[in-house]
């Protein structure tokens, strides 16, 4: 069985953002925090992307069992800061057990300069984890051979601004793009394949490093999946409003706005709806304050 559960669909302001927009902050599907997802395979657990609420997100979804694999798709804060963060969520690990965690070369300084702790040990040898000897170096759509995972895992370079993001394939189940600001030719044929696609859908127009939703339909339209899903949603789309606009342009493929803790399951051939997990209700203001202190820290 492989279940997939949306712990963050909202935007790189998290809920920040939220408090701060126009969107109707009393509609639990509104209350967004940073973008990520976790994907269990037959009890392999894959942590996609770490953001600074990574914490609350494993603790509201129950998923505090530990992972065996975290994988980032780059280095802005919202995908990664979360990472001094791990030890609180999987406290029972220590350093006989490390989490690997990979990300492409390309930032590996910048990550390193971050998080310097993670990569000398000796600094704080009490550490849960340690990414000192696991972190991947990804070159374009390799097959991840190294990790020893029940299912077969790719990644390629896609265009995000003026940089990129790693776009990761699960063999044919799922294609999981968070941040993309353009898709070539090349890349929508590499990319085909997966029953499932979650993808960027920042807002209605063009913003840096993300494509329009009417754009990313229109991408969605090509990858030709069973089922589609968009997240990283800003403070700008409306929970609503998207749903309006994907059930009138998405013609034969299903495509809904996701929201933080909506669960999928796949199926032998086709993805279905598990929605055992309920929309966060909880104050947002308290936890955009907790998102700000962790970033100061």
């Amino acid at each position: 069985m492989i279940t997939g559960t949306f712990l963050g669909t909202g935007g790189s302001r998290g809920p920040n953002g939220l408090i701060n927009g126009d969107l109707d902050i009393t509609n639990p599907l509104n209350r967004r925090t940073s973008p990520a997802f976790f994907l269990d395979i037959d009890g392999f657990k894959i942590l996609i992307d770490c953001g600074p609420e990574v914490a609350f997100q494993m603790e509201r979804c129950n998923l505090q069992e530990g992972i065996d694999l975290a994988l980032l798709t780059h280095d802005h804060g919202d995908h990664s800061d979360g990472l001094r963060f791990l030890h609180a969520v999987f406290d029972h690990f220590n350093g006989e057990n490390p989490i690997p965690i990979y990300y492409d070369q390309f930032f590996d300084l910048r990550i390193k300069a971050k998080f310097p702790f993670l990569f000398t040990k000796e600094e704080c040898p009490d550490l849960p984890f340690s990414i000192s000897e696991y972190y991947g170096a990804l070159a374009s759509m390799p097959s991840l051979d190294a990790i020893k995972a029940p299912i077969q895992i790719k990644a390629r370079r896609v265009k995000h601004g003026a940089e990129f993001s790693l776009a990761y394939r699960f063999g044919d189940k799922l294609l999981y793009i968070s941040d993309v600001s353009e898709l070539t030719d090349e890349d929508v044929v590499a990319l085909q394949g997966a029953h499932t696609v979650i993808i960027d859908g920042n807002g209605f127009e063009t913003a840096h490093g993300h494509m329009s939703i009417p754009d990313v339909v229109k991408i969605i339209q090509r990858l030709n999946p069973q089922m589609a899903f968009l997240t990283h949603l800003s403070q700008k789309v409306d929970y609503s409003d998207a749903m309006a606009y994907l059930q009138d342009h998405s013609r034969n493929i299903p495509i809904l706005p996701a929201y933080d803790g909506l669960q999928i399951q796949f199926g032998e051939e086709k993805p279905v709806f598990n929605l055992s997990h309920d929309p966060y209700t909880g104050d947002l203001r308290t936890l955009a304050l907790a998102r700000r202190n962790s970033i100061s820290r």
